[in-house]
């Protein structure tokens, strides 16, 4: 089997691209299929990238055309690219970064204020989850559950999970009414967008990631 290579989290969206697809508005990644060549072409630009700028790239695991099937589910590729560990990872690795910045969402976060869900969705695409970009908790919550991620207690949570509060009422609309944040190496580490640090995302124990009386884990599809 030839690898195709180390992918990082801006291949994945060069992946969108190659497949036809503008980098934009990306919920028709719902229903998505990655092909070979477009996983070719991600790499080919993760070298491209690699050798202009000269900076290291992070990676997201080896992919091989052998391994690959168009059509796959989230816990096929998920189990690819690292599975539920690998997202854990990303997210303790993206601490000290405004992650909303890379999103398509980014104009309305507020400068990061409200950025919780667009941060957490550039988390996951890095992780290996095919999921369009967010503006609200309740999108990123709907567009997990369509690829199979179940719900589960907080007590329930494993690395890898996304821990979602809320105060009740219309809080999928948005508002600063909910609150997302992604399961660590270490499941007492929740990993989130502090909006009071300026939109910084930042790994921290569940009481101060996610002080809302309501709360929920949703967990990768298992093999």
């Amino acid at each position: 089997m030839m690898p195709i290579g180390h992918l990082s989290g801006d291949s994945l969206k060069e992946m969108h691209r190659a497949d036809g697809h503008d980098g934009g508005d990306r919920s028709h990644l719902l229903d998505g299929v990655y092909t070979s060549q477009s996983f070719s072409r991600a790499f080919a630009s993760d070298r491209e990238r690699t050798s202009t700028s000269g900076a290291h790239l992070p990676e997201l695991g080896i992919v091989t055309t052998a391994d690959f099937r168009p059509g796959e589910e989230d816990r096929d590729l998920l189990h690819l690219t690292g599975g539920s560990s690998r997202i854990a990872s990303v997210a303790e690795g993206a601490e000290g970064r405004k992650m909303w910045r890379s999103s398509s969402k980014a104009d309305l976060t507020v400068d990061g204020k409200f950025g919780c869900a667009a941060s957490a969705a550039e988390v996951l695409q890095r992780g290996g989850v095919r999921v369009p970009d967010a503006a609200t908790v309740g999108q990123l919550d709907n567009s997990l559950r369509r690829r199979g991620w179940s719900r589960a207690s907080v007590s329930e949570r494993q690395p890898g999970c996304v821990v979602i509060g809320h105060r009740g009422g219309s809080w999928k609309n948005g508002g600063g009414k909910a609150h997302i944040g992604i399961v660590g190496t270490d499941r007492n580490s929740i990993c989130n967008n502090k909006s009071r640090d300026g939109g910084v995302w930042t790994c921290e124990p569940l009481a101060s990631a996610i002080p809302y009386p309501n709360r929920y884990s949703l967990c990768p599809p298992r093999h």
